[in-house]
């Protein structure tokens, strides 16, 4: 049933039980298995009756169904446009600006084949324009590097570029 129907349906249900009720006292039902049968027979068939309105959501099923077709026409005009893998975009690039702040050696500093460990950080300093662009784009940060490599070495003090690329 739509919602008025059901709403009138449920008024008039009431109004039956009422004028049960009503005559069941001049019939004599008043102490009587009828009036018990009759209360019985009304709360099946009410409850019954009750969860199968509850058990019917196609009205709820078809709004929902709507507002989703809606959002996703909404998404549709608002949705970036597909990926064209024709148009590559240009490889990321970032460069940053680093301190080495201190080396560990990691064994015997005199001996050139030893490893060690650098730590720098971005440059956080705006006393010149170069510097003061570093320090907007990587305000803050730490990178911590293992070195092997006898020719590759950073000087505690010492300000280095870090370029960043994708790897394919």
């Amino acid at each position: 049933m739509a919602g008025r129907q059901v709403v009138w349906f449920h008024r008039a249900r009431a109004a039956i039980w009422l004028i049960i009720g009503a005559l069941s006292f001049p019939l004599g039902w008043a102490n009587s298995v009828v009036l018990v049968w009759i209360a019985s027979l009304y709360a099946n068939v009410s409850t019954d009756w009750g969860a199968a309105e509850a058990a019917d959501d196609r009205d709820i099923c078809d709004r929902l169904d709507r507002i989703e077709k809606l959002l996703t026409e909404l998404r549709g005009l608002h949705a970036p446009p597909p990926n064209d893998r024709t148009q590559e975009r240009p490889a990321m690039a970032v460069r940053a600006k680093f301190r080495c702040n201190s080396v560990t050696f990691n064994g015997d500093p005199t001996d050139a084949n030893t490893s060690r460990s650098y730590t720098l950080t971005p440059v956080y300093d705006t006393s010149t324009p170069e510097n003061a662009r570093f320090t907007k784009a990587t305000p803050w940060g730490e990178l911590k590097l293992n070195v092997d490599n006898p020719e590759a070495r950073f000087e505690p003090g010492q300000f280095y570029y870090v370029d960043f690329t994708p790897a394919d």
